[in-house]
């Protein structure tokens, strides 16, 4: 079962290839800051729990608002899993909600996994 919690900023690896993204869209974290300053509530991130490490795989452009406002942590639903399997699911993120896949992140996607021994 997952886990919903308040997890800091700076536990969150951003730097682990979960972001499928080809750029954050700086647009939107401004759009999504100043909507979290007028109180809206977002959905919390999901993250991937290695036991060692949280890899952020959806929320990446709200924890910038949240960066950008200074706050020191973050909702965050926790799911167990290896770094591997938070990059996969990365893949899956956003095709429902949030700012839609570009065609750059779609290349992106399919690169990184044509590139993969297991996953081409």
């Amino acid at each position: 079962m997952n886990t919903i919690k308040p997890l800091a900023l700076s536990l969150l690896r951003l730097d682990g290839g979960t972001q499928s993204r080809s750029e954050i869209n700086q647009q939107t974290v401004n759009e999504y800051t100043e909507a979290m300053e007028e109180g809206s509530i977002f959905p919390p991130v999901k993250v991937f729990h290695d036991s060692n490490y949280y890899y952020l795989v959806d929320g990446f452009h709200r924890y910038f608002a949240h960066k950008n406002l200074n706050k020191s942590s973050i909702e965050a639903e926790i799911i167990i899993g290896t770094q591997r399997e938070a990059i996969i699911y990365s893949f899956s993120v956003n095709h429902l909600h949030g700012l839609r896949p570009t065609n750059a992140d779609k290349r992106k996607t399919a690169n990184i996994m044509l590139e993969d021994f297991e996953w081409s």
